[in-house]
Formats: structure tokens, C-alpha cells, sequence
């Protein structure tokens, strides 16, 4: 006669070999993952420094000099008596910000950029 198996024999005589977690398919799926993290990182840093070379290379937007401004002629006191266009045709009177309405500097400021006094170029 032939003896029963234990209960936990049976079992281990049942369960099949586990296969691993990933596999095949998961081997190729986490290379590609990692190709993939790999490659946005070296295309995000090749545009980082692209971009920091441009702002080197380009330097800050140069402002019109005194030489653009239009020819003004003024009497003794300072007083506007006529103003020249420049050789393009525009009107660039040469001025400063205190002889303009305050009130108008900070309307145009807060239209424009609130942060334009905070920065030194593009925000």
C-alpha cells in the first residue's frame, strides 16, 4: 500500500517553477524607459546650454544711443523751439524719466511688466 503524501509535500509537488517578475517583455520595457529618461535628459540639457550660449553670445538689447535721438533746438531756457526726425523718419526725442508724469510711468509699468523693475531683461 502506498502511504499518503503530507499536505505540504503535495504542495510542493504541485507549485509550479515562479517566473521573474518582469520577464522578457519587462527587460525591454525598462531599457526603453531608461533610453527614454536618458535621451529627454541630454536633449533638456543641450537646450539648456543652447540657450544660456545665445544669452552669452547675444549680450543685452542695445538702446538706442544719443547718436539715433532726433536733432532738437532749444532757446536759452531750455525751451523745445524745434525737433528734427532721425534719418528713418521716427520722432526720438532724447528725455528722462524725471520729466515724465509719474503717474504715467506707473500706469505704463504696471501694463506692461510688474516686474520690470525686479529683472534686467526678458521675463
Amino acid at each position: 500500500m502506498r502511504q499518503k503524501a503530507a499536505p505540504q509535500e503535495r504542495r510542493a509537488a504541485v507549485q509550479r517553477p515562479r517566473r521573474a517578475v518582469f520577464g522578457d517583455k519587462g527587460r525591454k520595457r525598462s531599457r526603453l524607459l531608461g533610453a527614454t529618461f536618458a535621451l529627454s535628459f541630454l536633449v533638456t540639457a543641450l537646450g539648456g546650454y543652447g540657450l544660456w550660449r545665445i544669452d552669452v553670445e547675444l549680450g543685452p538689447v542695445p538702446w538706442p544711443s544719443n547718436e539715433d535721438a532726433s536733432t532738437v533746438v532749444l532757446d536759452r531756457s531750455d525751451t523745445l523751439l524745434r525737433a528734427f526726425t532721425t534719418h528713418n523718419g521716427r520722432w526720438r526725442l532724447p528725455i528722462e524719466a524725471s520729466d515724465v508724469d509719474p503717474r504715467y510711468l506707473r500706469m505704463l509699468i504696471a501694463y506692461e511688466d510688474r516686474r520690470f523693475l525686479d529683472h534686467h531683461g526678458v521675463d
